[in-house]
């Protein structure tokens, strides 16, 4: 079993959350069940799906919930901008949350890609060794 807590993607996740926590303290109460909640929501769907793809037993298991992650990112992405938009976030917070958004997104898209490289590497060596009993 993976230690979610080892993971540099879970450490960036965790500090966005406590970010966009801080950042959406002072929005207005009228958004208390609309914005507020949905980009918090969208934030801390990216650290429980790294945690949740974590503790899951296969490489590929662990890839789908850090896709599903990424596309949590790029929800909470866009909700920045709308924020920032809507004048609830001044320039500096929203260049600091939508740059720290961005960077996990990518850091996501890389760590997926070398696992499904990896995947694809032991499924050739598996048909291989396949190839090699038979003979």
């Amino acid at each position: 079993m993976r230690d979610y807590k080892n993971y540099e993607i879970w450490k960036q996740a965790h500090a966005l959350n406590l970010n966009v926590y801080k950042a959406t303290r002072c929005f207005p109460d009228s958004e208390k069940f609309g914005l507020t909640s949905q980009i918090r929501r969208s934030t801390v769907s990216i650290s429980l799906n790294i945690v949740e793809g974590s503790g899951r037993k296969s490489d590929e298991e662990f890839s789908r919930f850090l896709s599903i992650a990424a596309s949590s990112a790029g929800e909470t992405e866009y909700l920045i901008q709308l924020c920032h938009e809507l004048d609830l976030f001044n320039r500096d917070t929203f260049e600091q949350l939508y740059d720290n958004t961005n960077h996990l997104r990518r850091m996501l898209y890389n760590f997926i890609k070398s696992l499904k490289k990896k995947l694809a590497f032991i499924r050739k060596l598996q048909s291989v060794w396949r190839l090699a009993l038979s003979v």
